[in-house]
C-alpha cells in the first residue's frame, strides 16, 4: 500500500511538471497566471467530484473499489490527451529573451514560499478528517459531503485565481492568499469545537492555501531563464519536502493536543512566513527577470 501511495505521488508530480512546462512553453508570462487558473480549475473539480465519488465507493463497496475507479479515470484521462495534445515543439518569446539558466538569489525565497505554505496547508490536510470523525462522529460519507464543499471552495479560488492573479500580480497574490489563511486557522484553533463555525474557518484557511498556490505556479515557471520546468520542479520539491515535514510534526501535534487546534495554530504560523518570505522577495525586487 506504501509504494502504491508513493508511486501515485511521484506520478502526480511528474505530470504536474511536464503540464506546467507545457503551458509555459505556449503561454507568456504576463499571461501564465490565466492559463494555470483555469488548468487548475480540474484540480478543484476533482476534489468536488472524485474524494466524494471515493467516499461513497468506499461506504457502499470498498477502499479498494474506489482506487480501482480512480485507476479507470486516470486512463480514460491519459488516452483523452495523448489523443489531442501535439508533440511539436512550440517557442514562446518570452523564454528566448531569457539570459542564464539557473536560479538566482532571491528566487530562493519563492521556493521557501512554497515550503512553508504546503506546511501550512499539511497541518490541516492531515488531520482534519481525523478530526472530524474523533470529534463529531462524520464516517466515510460525512468526510465526503465536507470534501464537496472544499472543492466548491477550491474551485472558487482557482476562478478568482485566473481572473486577478495576473491583473493584481503573482508576487501580490500569493501575500493575499496566504495573509487570508491566517485568520482562518486561527479561528479553527478556537472555534474547534463547534461543527459548523470549525468547517467555516476550515473552509476560509482551504480558500487562502488554493488561491496562494494557483498563484504561485506561473511566477515559478520563470524563476530560471529558459528552463520553466526546472524553476517549477524545485519549488515543487520544496513542497513535497515541507508537506513530508509537517505531516510528522502535524499528526505528533494533533495526537498530543487531542485534537486539531495546535495544528491550526501551527499552520497559521507557517502561513504567517510565508507571507513573511514572499514580501520580502517582493520588496527586493521580485521576478529575477522580466
Amino acid at each position: 500500500f506504501t509504494f502504491g501511495v508513493t508511486l501515485i505521488s511521484i506520478t502526480k508530480c511528474v505530470f504536474d511538471l511536464g503540464m506546467a512546462g507545457w503551458i509555459s512553453d505556449h503561454v507568456p508570462y504576463e499571461k501564465r497566471g490565466r492559463y494555470i487558473g483555469i488548468i487548475e480549475i480540474s484540480w478543484a473539480l476533482g476534489l468536488l467530484i472524485g474524494v466524494s465519488a471515493m467516499g461513497v465507493i468506499t461506504a457502499l463497496i470498498s477502499w479498494r473499489a474506489g482506487f480501482i475507479a480512480g485507476a479507470i479515470g486516470i486512463t480514460v484521462s491519459l488516452a483523452f490527451i495523448a489523443a489531442r495534445i501535439k508533440t511539436e515543439p512550440h517557442e514562446v518569446s518570452s523564454r528566448i529573451a531569457d539570459d542564464g539558466i539557473r536560479l538566482r538569489g532571491r528566487a530562493w525565497l519563492v521556493v521557501a514560499t512554497m515550503f512553508a505554505t504546503m506546511c501550512a496547508s499539511q497541518c490541516i490536510f492531515i488531520t482534519f478528517g481525523a478530526w472530524l470523525d474523533d470529534q463529531f462522529g462524520l464516517g466515510a460519507l460525512g468526510i465526503a459531503a465536507v470534501g464537496f464543499s472544499f472543492g466548491l471552495v477550491e474551485l472558487y479560488a482557482s476562478v478568482t485565481s485566473a481572473k486577478k492573479t495576473d491583473s493584481w500580480g503573482k508576487e501580490r497574490s500569493i501575500a493575499i492568499g496566504c495573509l487570508i489563511m491566517i485568520p482562518g486557522g486561527l479561528a479553527l484553533s478556537l472555534v474547534s469545537n463547534n461543527l459548523v463555525l470549525g468547517l467555516l474557518a476550515l473552509m476560509v484557511y482551504i480558500l487562502g492555501f488554493e488561491f496562494a498556490v494557483v498563484s504561485m505556479l506561473p511566477l515559478a515557471t520563470h524563476l530560471v531563464p529558459k528552463r520553466p520546468g526546472s524553476g517549477l520542479g524545485l519549488v515543487f520539491g520544496a513542497g513535497t519536502l515541507g508537506r513530508g515535514v509537517m505531516s510528522l510534526v502535524a499528526t505528533r501535534a494533533y495526537e498530543s493536543s487531542n485534537g486539531i487546534a495546535l495544528p491550526a495554530i501551527i499552520g497559521s504560523t507557517s502561513a504567517a512566513v510565508a507571507t513573511i518570505l514572499i514580501y520580502q522577495y517582493h520588496r527586493r525586487g521580485g521576478l529575477v527577470h522580466e
